[in-house]
């Protein structure tokens, strides 16, 4: 009589069983977290469907040193130790695992010790060795061992949810990553750092993070180290932010991705689109590198339609950058929390004044700026004094203005740009709120109305919609995100002026 003949159960039906006591004790831990312990660690719970999607995208080796950083109740670990177990009982081969987890919060450990334990049982049901745990607790403290030199990797297999936190510039973590490795700004990327340094060469890690690591200057360092140590080869992206975590109620917009250590950068990336973890991908399609990775540009894409590739392509054959129009780009400079004691509802009776633009000042979908002296209760009558006039004032003219934070919706889009014509504001200068970004002409020079006008009717377009959405999945519109598009030339734009009887499109 083979092992499995004496259990009545398959191992999947075992290692679903198992994973249901997981889950259910996780959540149990969870909601025993105080709200004020959660913040201080940055605790976000990964639900059961993720772990699962997460651990069967891992090739586990039979002997196997698993790594799971910021474990919490040891979900994700509890997670690819089962599934291993499972695979080993199911092709009649032997495991031998190791799991090394950390985990912060000593509340948690209780939790986690319940998890392995029945790890330990679903192994023994499987008439496999169980695997051996070991649970320490603050990770940041190894980061001076995993970063000297002669370190020796040890991991096979490393899986994340690592805090969401930024980390403070000034913390030893912050100087020993920029001094040893790269500089990294919130706290996820310096664990996924710091478990790629502890992968063996061809080791896997396999994260889920939230997206912003995939464009903006503040990662860019990251990116780059992170290039240069393997191969990405796998992004899952979901199409709704409030599915993943929504226990936790969390709202910004995750990936997982899968890395390979030390192994040239794959030509064809795996990406997946899910509206909700618990179904399967709408989308699963293999992208060539350059379509996600490109040479020439340190962003990560992540399209998940045809339409999104083929609206990438086509901007990527774009002849003109904004500086070839003439065109610079510039968040407002005038933060109104700052300023309230100059900021009025009506225009003041004496002394200089200044219209400040808000983003409430134009509805979405609206290319007409309606300026009026208060806006959503927010007073919009700047008094010029301090330093003001000198510092946070643009001369009337043409500008394209757009909402810094939009929605992220397939309504409207995410790019809501307005046209500010001279006739639009009062004054002999003219200030913008910090949420509104500015498109106007470099200094010393005008923009021409017509191309105002080709601007904004270029940036309300469905193309560049998709190409904001492959570039980053936040709310907010970054200036060197519209830098870097392309855009057709001044004759094109023009043609694109909806006053205009010639309209063409823009390839």
């Amino acid at each position: 009589m083979d092992q499995l003949s004496m259990t009545t159960e398959s191992p999947l039906a075992l290692l679903a069983s198992a994973c249901r006591d997981v889950a259910k004790q996780t959540m149990k831990a969870s909601g025993r977290i105080s709200a004020a312990n959660r913040k201080r660690f940055a605790q976000y719970f990964t639900p059961m469907p993720v772990a699962r999607q997460m651990a069967s995208m891992l090739d586990v080796p039979a002997r196997a040193v698993v790594g799971d950083y910021g474990a919490g109740a040891g979900i994700l670990g509890a997670t690819v130790l089962g599934s291993s177990l499972a695979n080993s009982a199911s092709t009649g081969t032997g495991s031998q695992l190791t799991l090394q987890a950390y985990e912060i919060d000593d509340l948690l450990h209780e939790a986690f010790k319940n998890n392995m334990g029945r790890i330990g049982e679903l192994a023994a049901k499987l008439w496999q060795p169980a695997p051996e745990t070991s649970l320490k607790g603050d990770f940041v403290p190894e980061a001076p061992a995993i970063l000297e030199e002669g370190f020796r990797p040890f991991l096979d297999v490393a899986i994340l949810n690592p805090p969401y936190q930024k980390l403070k510039q000034t913390t030893d973590l912050a100087h020993l990553l920029r001094s040893k490795a790269a500089p990294t700004p919130n706290l996820y990327a310096a664990f996924i750092l710091l478990a790629i340094e502890c992968l063996k060469p061809g080791g896997q890690l396999v994260a889920i993070v939230p997206r912003s690591f995939c464009n903006g200057d503040y990662f860019k360092a990251f990116r780059g180290w992170l290039r240069c140590q393997g191969s990405i080869d796998w992004v899952v992206r979901y199409k709704r932010r409030s599915n993943v975590f929504r226990a936790d109620n969390v709202l910004q917009e995750n990936v997982v991705f899968r890395f390979r250590k030390a192994v040239p950068q794959a030509k064809l990336v795996r990406v997946s689109l899910s509206d909700d973890p618990e179904c399967e991908p709408e989308l699963d399609i293999h992208v060539a590198r350059d379509d996600v990775l490109p040479l020439d540009d340190d962003r990560i894409y992540v399209p998940t339609s045809q339409e999104e590739l083929e609206a990438l392509h086509r901007n990527r054959a774009l002849p003109c950058t904004l500086g070839d129009l003439g065109v610079e780009i510039f968040t407002g400079k005038v933060e109104d929390f700052r300023h309230k004691d100059q900021l009025n509802p009506t225009p003041p009776e004496s002394g200089a004044w200044a219209p400040l633009v808000y983003a409430h000042h134009w509805q979405r979908g609206s290319r007409k700026l309606e300026w009026s002296p208060s806006t959503k209760g927010k007073p919009a009558c700047l008094r010029l004094d301090g330093d003001v006039a000198s510092k946070r004032l643009v001369s009337p003219g043409h500008y394209v203005v757009l909402k810094r934070i939009s929605a992220n919706d397939d309504r409207t889009g995410r790019v809501h740009p307005a046209v500010v014509t001279p006739g639009c504001l009062p004054g002999a200068t003219w200030a913008f709120e910090n949420h509104v970004q500015v498109l106007g002409p470099v200094s010393g020079s005008e923009l021409a109305p017509e191309l105002a006008n080709g601007i904004a009717a270029f940036l309300a377009s469905p193309d560049v919609d998709r190409v904001l959405k492959t570039i980053s999945g936040t709310t907010q519109i970054n200036c060197n995100d519209i830098r870097r598009l392309r855009f057709p030339t001044p004759e094109a734009l023009i043609r694109m002026d909806p006053a205009s009887d010639r309209q063409h499109d823009a390839a």
